[in-house]
């Protein structure tokens, strides 16, 4: 078979393009899966600047807010992420929308008792919004499409 000009840089540009796309896709899901434990190290510690590399400004502040609202009460989030599937990633241009199915056990504790609130099993639709900024992904914005909650002594039962 004889390659013309054409056809080769038509080969090139379809393969560079492919390989872009999967990059970038490898990364989107890195940037989701990296602020998952992030938030996790976050709820432990009352460190939310653990989340700042893969987050916007917008989420960030909303994060430190959120995760200070417990610390003001002294609780600490415990959690520990089961699955996390990617049903999802759209990414045109420097924006991308990922669909995530995740499990979650997760409790706080105080300082005067363990398990201050029982444990739960959390399942979550989020969709995840991201945008491209220079060479990285940020997280820009993280809606819950579905959730459903279930106490963990019923799961054992």
């Amino acid at each position: 078979m004889i390659f013309t000009p054409k056809i080769m840089i038509a080969i090139l540009l379809m393969l560079l393009t492919t390989g872009v796309f999967a990059d970038d896709k490898e990364a989107i899901t890195q940037v989701v899966r990296h602020y998952n434990l992030a938030i996790i190290a976050a709820g432990k510690t009352g460190d939310t600047d653990v989340v700042k590399p893969f987050v916007s400004e917008k989420i960030a502040i909303k994060t430190h807010s959120w995760i200070m609202a417990w610390q003001d009460d002294k609780l600490k989030m415990v959690a520990k992420l089961l699955k996390l599937r990617f049903d999802k990633v759209d990414l045109k241009g420097s924006a991308s929308h990922v669909t995530t199915y995740e499990e979650w056990i997760y409790h706080y504790d105080h300082p005067s008792k363990k398990n201050f609130y029982p444990e739960q099993k959390i399942f979550y639709t989020i969709k995840y919004t991201l945008h491209r900024v220079k060479d990285h992904w940020l997280i820009d914005d993280i809606r819950v499409l579905n959730e459903k909650q279930i106490p963990l002594e019923k799961l054992k039962n």
